[in-house]
């Protein structure tokens, strides 16, 4: 079986001894011995060969010391969230057939519990030997895309954090993200890697729980993606007693200027230090930072690479832009570039792990270094922190029988049904999607159409149906 290096962020992590690695809601408190303790007894419970797994994501201390186990023991996992059932689990189970699946409650159900035998060949035993996780970029929508991370990626990109946030063991985090996040999950991962404090909270910001465990731990930082900080600006966040934060993060999509401008203010004035972050899946979720005395001078900057990381530019040719100015895609280089995409479970097996990711973003370097973010190249968008592949959603809704094209921008989401009669149920489909969707449905329009919206040269409109709703 393949085992983890030592000195990875999830190994001997009795090393931390006494000092506090988890606090939970009811007041509990695990020590770093007593979560090596809880891991090892784990571990007893997972299959003795290096085989492939799920497991359905809370913030809990279960699902962190399930995670934790599987590291140790090379077992590669897909971390799925742990409100992913019926239908939805069952077709990714059918796409990998995993060997066991662990609940968030730290339950384990084995392989031929969930899934039949199968006959094409596929040899666990094959897996690349640095496949270690595998996450979604599509929320809960059941798709089967995946992006595959390796040992080196989670830790390369941790290592990256604790250098440019500063961290340290005195660091306390209170989870305002999900697991099977990159984003949650590298708040996790950082924090362990320094023997700092994990505050597993579930509970969203807009809660009186949230801020009576926040009251009552006293966490030093907050993570949150666009819609986290627009929340917080209409609770009167600056209003609140702050006194233990030392940071906030921001990432998962662009917060826009005014919100951006109004949080650096305060948390300027309450002497909190805020980083914007830049990141994507696959790139094991950071890959530029903007940072405290940037944030204000520079709202619209994504910032620089992180440490041990590089950007490109290259124009549509392939060609090296070195100018500060030029215009082109947003090439990333560094340890934290994924293996790359699973959309079956033969995908885990001869992997040609890429050289660089090619962002899809289109931006721009300024003379000290700053990069700029300007555009896309592709159809993908984010909502409220969660990255949608609008082609990818559109079949998943024309292989349910709906005929839609979908076209969307930042936090937005149109869906046109394509019907001459007109005479679609959008309450159904309203239904049907705000049953799925990780994002409020504030962000979603829904219009009838006699027929698709087409361009001079044939082409699909997608610009069209914004105009439509707009």
């Amino acid at each position: 079986m393949a085992t983890a290096n030592r000195g990875n962020f999830y190994e001997h992590l009795d090393r931390f001894g006494d000092q506090f690695a988890v606090l939970l809601s009811d007041g509990s408190i695990v020590s770093y011995s007593q979560l090596h303790n809880c891991v090892q007894e784990f571990r007893r419970r997972l299959p003795a060969t290096r085989v492939l797994g799920c497991l359905l994501c809370r913030n809990n201390l279960a699902v962190l010391v399930a995670y934790l186990a599987c590291l140790q023991s090379g077992l590669p996992v897909i971390l799925l969230p742990d409100g992913m059932y019926g239908q939805l689990l069952q077709k990714l189970l059918e796409v990998y057939r995993p060997s066991f699946l662990i609940k968030a409650d730290g339950t384990v159900e084995l392989y031929d519990r969930l899934v039949q035998n199968s006959d094409d060949n596929f040899s666990c035993g094959a897996m690349h030997a640095e496949l270690a996780i595998m996450l979604s970029t599509s929320g809960s929508t059941g798709s089967p895309k995946q992006v595959m991370l390796s040992y080196r990626n989670l830790q390369s990109n941790a290592g990256a954090i604790v250098e440019y946030l500063g961290l340290d063991a005195s660091e306390k985090a209170i989870t305002t993200l999900p697991f099977h996040y990159s984003y949650g999950l590298s708040v996790v991962n950082s924090h362990l890697s320094v023997g700092a404090t994990l505050i597993l909270n579930n509970d969203s910001v807009i809660s009186r729980a949230f801020w009576q465990l926040f009251d009552a731990t006293r966490p030093t930082s907050m993570a949150g993606v666009p819609h986290t900080y627009e929340m917080l600006q209409k609770l009167r966040f600056h209003q609140r007693d702050l006194g233990s934060l030392r940071y906030m993060t921001q990432a998962g999509g662009k917060l826009s200027a005014d919100v951006l401008t109004w949080f650096a203010k305060v948390l300027g004035q309450k002497q909190i230090r805020f980083f914007v972050m830049y990141g994507q899946t696959e790139a094991t979720a950071r890959m530029a930072y903007l940072g405290p005395g940037d944030v204000a001078a520079h709202a619209d900057s994504i910032g620089r690479p992180i440490p041990g990381g590089s950007f490109e530019l290259h124009d549509p040719d392939g060609k090296l832009l070195t100018e500060p100015g030029e215009r082109g895609e947003l090439i990333y280089r560094g340890a934290n570039v994924m293996l790359g995409y699973a959309r079956s479970r033969q995908d885990l097996l001869a992997l040609n792990p890429p050289e660089y990711l090619a962002t899809g973003d289109l931006a721009y370097a300024d003379n000290d270094g700053r990069f700029y973010v300007c555009g896309r190249k592709d159809r993908t968008i984010k909502v409220f922190g969660h990255r949608i592949d609008l082609d990818e959603f559109q079949g998943w809704l024309q292989t349910q029988g709906w005929p839609v094209i979908c076209a969307g921008e930042t936090d937005r989401v149109v869906i046109a049904v394509i019907q001459k009669e007109q005479n679609a149920d959008v309450q159904v489909l309203l239904k049907h999607l705000a049953d799925r969707l990780p994002f409020s449905m504030k962000a979603v329009s829904v219009i009838l159409l006699p027929e698709e919206p087409k361009t001079d040269n044939g082409k699909i409109a997608y610009g069209e149906l914004l105009r439509l709703v707009a």
